[in-house]
């Protein structure tokens, strides 16, 4: 006396959807470490950066939203002017308040803080 047939797909099936449901958990609690990771290294660029200005080139809707339309991410391309004098460019994404777009349009100087080392480069002007 055994159990029947479909009773072993049953388990097999179970134990794949278990196995995918943790793999699934543990991929979205990496991309969720991953972001307040590079969150708190923007927010130390922030304060420990070298100060620096510059130009907005060119910018892009991403199409991603923060807070539900709270900010909009924009793609901004800079040329970016560090206090000794050196330029170069780069892209990053921002998130935006869309009360302060017109902040960040095509042809305005912004307030960035840079990293030289690495040249990464963080908003530090309000943007809400």
């Amino acid at each position: 006396m055994g159990f029947p047939a479909w009773t072993w797909w049953a388990v097999a099936i179970s134990l794949f959807l278990l196995i995918e449901a943790l793999m699934a958990i543990w991929y979205i609690r990496k991309l969720s470490r991953q972001r307040i990771e590079a969150t708190a290294r923007q927010e130390e660029i922030r304060h420990t950066g070298e100060a620096g200005s510059a130009l907005v080139l060119e910018v892009t809707d991403t199409g991603t939203r923060l807070g539900a339309y709270s900010f909009l991410i924009l793609r901004l391309r800079l040329r970016v002017t560090c206090l000794n004098g050196e330029e170069f460019e780069t892209e990053i994404n921002a998130p935006i308040s869309p009360l302060r777009i017109s902040d960040f349009a095509e042809g305005k100087h912004i307030k960035v803080s840079i990293d030289t080392n690495v040249r990464t480069v963080v908003v530090n002007q309000r943007t809400q």
